[in-house]
């Protein structure tokens, strides 16, 4: 083999093994790790739009549906619509406390807050129940919408 011959399988040889080299480095990255994912408190959690599926363990009747409005800034909405009637609106705000829910209802209805043991909450379905016993009656809830 001549001595240009073989000076040019060298070249070729050498960039061959440099661009297999550069191939191989970039894809032996690994993958950045994705970002760790935020640990969402109840408070984020229950933003949304919430439909009352279950009470005292039955189904909800299809002429009877309750929609449960909780906003960031603490703001609380409950539409009830029961066919043949106007809907109900009842408005006011709600607080965490620990695994309790506390709900405050504006005039004209205004009253003592009301406190929930929530059951269960993540961002597709609650259950709460009023009250510390277990024959109080519990709801079930979906989320219609948000978080």
């Amino acid at each position: 083999m001549s001595n240009r011959l073989f000076s040019q399988c060298l070249v070729v040889a050498l960039i061959g093994s440099v661009t297999v080299g550069t191939a191989q480095s970039q894809t032996a990255q690994p993958e950045p790790a994705p970002p760790p994912r935020e640990k969402l408190t109840p408070a984020d959690q229950i933003i949304g739009r919430w439909k009352l599926v279950k009470y005292g363990g039955r189904e909800m009747p299809e002429w009877s549906k309750t929609v449960e409005v909780f906003t960031k800034d603490g703001k609380y909405t409950a539409i009830t619509s029961v066919r043949g009637r106007a809907d109900e609106i009842v408005a006011g705000t709600y607080r965490f406390e620990g695994k309790e829910i506390e709900i405050r209802v504006d005039p004209p209805r205004p009253g003592p807050a009301v406190r929930y043991q929530i059951v269960k909450l993540t961002l597709a379905d609650r259950v709460i129940q009023h009250g510390e016993r277990e024959d109080y009656k519990r709801s079930e809830w979906i989320r219609l919408e948000g978080k």
